[in-house]
């Protein structure tokens, strides 16, 4: 894996790849990242990035949530949720973030990270999205049948002694028929759409610096 560029703060890091990164290469980083800031001897960390080809599955995934034919491309994994896909043209935030006193408050949180994807799909001109407790994630209404609602951003998170790890997933341009060979996050029937469905004319670039740049309210609500 090429060179993370760090964007060093006084209370925190910013992490941002432009490579694709391997998946397990990732994990043993923010791994190791957590475990050092266990120790005191890391800053509280987001990192943007995107994936090479996989598809993971978290704590919740079921046996029958398998689908055969993906049984060795399946990676199993320790944080929430069921199983997704990650891949070029999606945006990766894994937030590595100590919640002390106060801040110590999952939902919270969670709602932390639902408010920074909103406020990047609000400056690429998606208005409409919103969080959905139920079914987890953010949703917003199909172009073309308002009545029908498409996931365009998961989320799926680990805490452990009161540090977060794994963190969004969010859809600029992926290829979403990767999607249609599982049931996205143990949904059933449930649709993935993408930035670009809504505005065609995006540029990737565009939507990771509005990430970099509301990173920092995010990262401001829990340090």
């Amino acid at each position: 894996m090429k060179k993370i560029k760090r964007y060093n703060y006084s209370n925190y890091e910013i992490w941002v790849s432009h490579d694709l990164v391997d998946y397990i290469e990732a994990l043993e980083i923010m791994q190791d990242c957590v475990t050092r800031i266990a120790k005191n001897l890391a800053k509280p960390t987001l990192w943007l990035l995107q994936h090479q080809e996989v598809y993971t599955a978290g704590r919740l995934t079921g046996e029958n949530d398998f689908p055969p034919h993906l049984s060795d491309k399946i990676i199993s994994i320790d944080r929430g949720g069921k199983l997704t896909y990650h891949g070029p043209g999606q945006l990766v935030g894994y937030a590595i973030i100590p919640l002390k006193n106060e801040k110590r408050d999952i939902r919270t949180f969670i709602q932390g990270l639902e408010c920074y994807i909103l406020n990047i799909l609000q400056e690429a001109g998606i208005q409409e999205a919103q969080a959905c407790r139920e079914k987890v994630g953010i949703w917003v209404k199909n172009i073309n049948n308002r009545t029908q609602s498409e996931k365009i951003a998961s989320i799926g998170i680990k805490v452990r002694n009161w540090i977060t790890s794994h963190g969004f997933a969010l859809n600029i341009a992926p290829q979403l028929e990767k999607f249609d060979v599982i049931v996205p996050c143990g949904l059933a029937n449930a649709k993935v759409t993408s930035i670009k469905n809504f505005n065609p004319s995006i540029k990737e670039s565009y939507v990771i610096d509005s990430a970099l740049k509301h990173a920092h309210n995010f990262l401001s609500r829990f340090i």
